[in-house]
């Protein structure tokens, strides 16, 4: 590393800064410190592994092509018969188990955000559902 170079950064500098805030295990921690110590040198090297290119390139495309699988899925023919024959039942159910609203962002063709309040159904009202309909 050059000290002259502003822009030079030590490349160990998220460990040291890591090992400072968390370099005392909690009381809870049943193990030795040179666990603990393990434990946080295997965090930052996963972490390290993780932010390489390659890596983030590998999640993007496996996002990418679990997008797909699912769009694919979801505009089957037969999928989309069924929600176009029974779209009114499906809507009826949601707004019979909804129980709650949440924000949405949008952004509009000018390039503003514009916040409007959607239905939204919790896990719990969900779970609810599948065992009034035996789903589960």
């Amino acid at each position: 590393l050059d000290a002259d170079d502003p822009s030079a950064t030590d490349p160990d500098e998220p460990r040291f800064e890591l090992f400072g805030s968390l370099g005392a295990p909690p009381k809870a921690f049943e193990g030795s410190l040179s666990d603990w110590h393990l434990g946080l040198s295997g965090w930052m090297e996963l972490i390290k592994e993780q932010s390489l290119p390659e890596s983030i390139a590998e999640r993007c495309d496996l996002g990418f092509a679990v997008d797909n699988y699912l769009r694919d899925m979801v505009i089957e023919p037969g999928c989309l018969h069924v929600c176009l024959k029974f779209g009114k039942v499906f809507e009826d159910l949601f707004s019979a188990y909804f129980d709650g609203e949440r924000l949405k962002y949008t952004l509009t063709p000018e390039g503003d955000v514009s916040l409007t309040h959607v239905s939204h159904m919790s896990f719990a009202s969900f779970f609810r559902f599948c065992v009034d309909f035996s789903i589960f």
